[in-house]
């Protein structure tokens, strides 16, 4: 008789375990659902924030290596401007260019946020071209006009932002007849 209760005993828990179970996972399906709604607003409100924010063409030297040798670099940056409660910390700029028609700049930098602590990291990547000063107009791997005055700068940037383990990638344009 002892064996039978056993078994019933067990077929009774097996029943209760397999309830709980129904329930966490409801439970968890619900978080993460709540999770995901979360990363959703997150990344929309992240990327209207850069895609709507102003910036500032400005002026940046970087050391390049390229088939030419190895030298400085003038190349005309969009800089998005950032409010007063942030500040940019560990700033740095990588060229990985192949030639003074095309490279690219990789930047990274940390912006700290300095009420509450939050450190959001950012990683830029860029392609450089040349351009005729004062339009849009991209010269790359075509024959230079004489009298006219190229400036190397970037038009579009991707953007790879991580705030509290979270990663979100955006891509915005400029209009580089700004310089």
């Amino acid at each position: 008789m002892e064996f039978l209760n056993l078994v019933k005993e067990t077929k009774s828990l097996n029943k209760y375990i397999k309830r709980q179970e129904e329930e966490f996972n409801l439970k968890i399906k619900e978080k993460v659902e709540t999770l995901n709604s979360n990363k959703e607003e997150i990344r929309k409100y992240l990327k209207e924030a850069i895609n709507s924010r102003e910036y500032e063409y400005k002026e940046v030297e970087v050391k390049s290596v390229s088939s030419f040798g190895t030298g400085m670099r003038t190349t005309y940056y969009p800089f998005l401007k950032i409010d007063d409660e942030y500040e940019v910390k560990e700033e740095s700029f990588v060229d990985y260019g192949e030639d003074d028609d095309y490279y690219g700049l990789h930047r990274k930098y940390i912006i700290y946020n300095k009420n509450n602590g939050i450190k959001i990291k950012v990683k830029e990547h860029s392609l450089i071209r040349k351009y005729e000063r004062g339009t849009n107009k991209d010269w790359e791997r075509r024959i230079y006009p004489f009298g006219v005055e190229l400036i190397n700068a970037s038009r579009h940037v991707s953007y790879e932002v991580e705030i509290e383990e979270m990663k979100f990638e955006f891509n915005r344009s400029f209009d580089v007849s700004k310089v």
